[in-house]
């Protein structure tokens, strides 16, 4: 009787830390899937940053290129409309 106790009581045991091991094995898991989101969500920040920039630079240029055009220009393009 208590070797089949012992026995059942090993079992136990190698049952608990091969839990434990899958376990750790998933917290580990979700960590790196975790550190892999940031990197990625990094890397999308930038890239938003990045076009926001490109667009204001682009709105800056649009607006001096019309600023710069002459006016008579603009009126004569205007009058071929009507």
């Amino acid at each position: 009787m208590r070797q089949s106790l012992e026995s059942r009581l090993a079992a136990a045991e190698m049952l608990r830390k091969a839990a434990e091991l899958e376990k750790l094995e998933k917290e580990e898991s979700a960590r790196m899937a975790l550190l892999e989101q940031e990197v990625m969500m990094e890397k999308v920040v930038q890239e938003s940053r990045r076009l926001q920039q490109e667009a204001e630079e682009n709105s800056k240029v649009a607006s001096v290129s019309f600023a710069s055009k002459p006016f008579h220009y603009i009126s004569v393009n205007m009058e071929e409309f009507f």
